[in-house]
């Protein structure tokens, strides 16, 4: 394998870097952001890079650069990241496939940061197709995921990834007349957000709610901004 130059080093460091801090692989619009550099200049480099054998990618497939093998005297990147305080929780039962379609395409082998397991059993075998549409827009803007049963605060961590949201907000889910939202211990905030009449989000799943035939519910992200 041909040794990387200096400049490929930066490429290289910052794609590992990113990987490792998000749990999945960067945009080129990510790339170009933190190396300040066009979307051409990133679109060959990423196609070298490719070529030479350091990185892989899927044809035609988003966020699927990958790193298939160590990278011998690699420097730490020590530039900018871009602002997104993200993560994503991958369920053991959830195939490459189906990852892809919460956020074109995951590491579920990587996840960085999982919250506290919830109590009730997620591993019901099916896979729920849900459809997010901000309100209020015309035209209408929406995403669709599918996904196996998780807890609504996995759900979160999705939708964040899906809407591509930097996750920097209180958020909370509103089903019926109940809500949602993060534990104290949980949330970024301390305990700001842990409302006194609001339910922990880790303590509910998909099976649940569509065993309860409920089809539609609202999730509410920045309470200023109200999206």
């Amino acid at each position: 394998m041909a040794e990387y130059t200096p400049t490929q080093g930066k490429y290289l460091s910052f794609i590992v870097a990113y990987i490792d801090g998000y749990g999945l692989a960067p945009a080129e619009s990510d790339i170009a952001e933190a190396l300040q550099v066009s979307a051409p200049s990133v679109n060959a480099m990423v196609r070298k890079l490719e070529s030479m054998g350091w990185i892989t990618r899927e044809k035609g497939v988003p966020r699927s650069i990958d790193i298939p093998n160590p990278i011998p005297d690699l420097p730490k990147w020590r530039g900018p990241m871009p602002g997104r305080e993200v993560s994503f929780y991958a369920h053991k039962s959830a195939t490459p496939a189906q990852l892809r379609a919460i956020s074109d395409s995951i590491r579920p082998e990587r996840p960085r940061s999982v919250p506290r397991a919830s109590k009730l059993d997620m591993g019901d075998g099916k896979i729920y197709q849900l459809k997010i549409t901000l309100l209020e827009t015309k035209p209408p803007v929406w995403r669709r995921i599918e996904t196996p049963s998780v807890s609504l605060a996995k759900l979160h961590v999705m939708i964040q990834v899906a809407m591509g949201w930097q996750d920097c907000h209180l958020h909370e889910f509103q089903v019926g007349d109940r809500r949602f939202t993060q534990s104290a211990e949980d949330s970024p905030f301390g305990g700001f957000d842990d409302g006194e009449d609001a339910d922990d989000e880790n303590e509910i799943t998909l099976a649940e709610l569509h065993s309860q035939k409920i089809k539609k519910f609202r999730y509410w992200y920045d309470f200023g901004d109200s999206w």
